[in-house]
């Protein structure tokens, strides 16, 4: 099993891109889709049963207030500027194992196995 210590989704798709097969897309194409994942859950996709339709909860922009108190605005016609922000300074964080129970192994009434995971997109410092 492979570990990595990856912090922000950039290296994330950088990761992948290193991966993937020399005739497939590149990294620049990875850190596209990881960008527009990231814009979609910024808008408002949220997981549950139901599938996303596209609807975006924010309609004007976003409103990101640094550690060091300073204010940075991005409205949505600037989307470039928002998914490279989102992109840099974005990670996948994980919940405790112990208390949620997540990375455990468990069976369903179908009697088929499966695995609890969890993963939230958090900010990290700049």
């Amino acid at each position: 099993m492979m570990k990595c210590k990856t912090v922000t989704m950039a290296e994330v798709a950088g990761k992948v891109a290193e991966g993937d097969h020399p005739k497939r897309s590149g990294k620049e194409q990875h850190r596209y889709k990881v960008k527009k994942f990231l814009e979609a859950v910024a808008l408002g996709m949220t997981p549950g049963a139901k599938n996303w339709n596209g609807a975006e909860d924010a309609t004007g922009g976003f409103l990101i207030v640094k550690p060091d108190g300073e204010l940075v605005t991005y409205h949505l016609y600037n989307r470039q500027a928002l998914d490279e922000y989102l992109l840099l300074y974005t990670k996948f964080e994980r919940p405790s194992t112990s208390r949620h129970k997540y990375g455990s192994l468990y069976t369903e009434e179908d009697g088929h196995l499966y695995l609890k995971l969890a993963l939230q997109v958090r900010f990290c410092k700049p």
